[in-house]
């Protein structure tokens, strides 16, 4: 077992987490849980992890809060590779919804991830502090008489950018490479490679590039 740079409680309730969640041979480690940060399984929900998570670890020195993340009965959590959450996030995968992250994604301090239908967030993807990602309306509500969706699915492309203070809306599709401009607040889809800023946020450029 090889945990570098945490506590001992750190590296204990790692310990524990991975061998109630995730697997009862303690060599490799999949979950790097801080001692104040908690994971909450339903025991009819899902975890899957494809590498490791680390939860409530500094992504950026931006929040000492600790974090939580709960998956509810019937929920999954796949997490595709090596996932960082960092202090102060919270993340609530609600009954019957599903959540995955891919490889080398991170999500910084004090975000917030509300899962009542579909989240997906693609590889390589920097999600910066005080983030909102939340696929539903909470509340039934029309336009007209005509009923409005409650929830539908988000989905964040590959490489994708995301700024400080940004609140991401039910039923959008972020592609491959963008980037979203602090504050903004995105109610349609994002093309790849584009820039927007705004409330509602809108194409500022296109043919856009980042590295982290």
């Amino acid at each position: 077992m090889k945990i570098k740079s945490y506590g001992l409680g750190t590296v204990l309730k790692s310990a524990f987490l991975s061998f109630r969640y995730q697997t009862k041979e303690l060599r490799t480690i999949p979950i790097i849980c801080t001692s104040g940060s908690r994971l909450v399984i339903d025991r009819m929900a899902s975890l899957i992890i494809k590498g490791r998570l680390r939860i409530g670890v500094k992504v950026t020195a931006l929040s000492v809060a600790h974090s939580l993340i709960e998956v509810r009965s019937g929920a999954s959590l796949l997490v595709d590779g090596r996932v960082s959450i960092g202090p102060g996030v919270i993340i609530i995968v609600n009954k019957n919804a599903r959540l995955s992250i891919g490889d080398g994604t991170y999500i910084a301090a004090d975000s917030k991830v509300y899962v009542n239908n579909e989240v997906t967030i693609g590889e390589h993807c920097a999600l910066s502090w005080n983030l909102t990602i939340i696929d539903t309306d909470f509340h039934n509500h029309s336009t007209n008489g005509v009923s409005e969706v409650v929830s539908a699915p988000i989905h964040i492309g590959n490489n994708v950018w995301i700024g400080c203070n940004v609140t991401l809306l039910k039923g959008i599709t972020i592609g491959d490479g963008s980037i979203v401009a602090a504050g903004s607040v995105v109610t349609n889809n994002v093309l790849p490679g584009s820039l927007v800023a705004g409330n509602p946020a809108k194409t500022i450029r296109t043919g856009v590039a980042w590295s982290d």
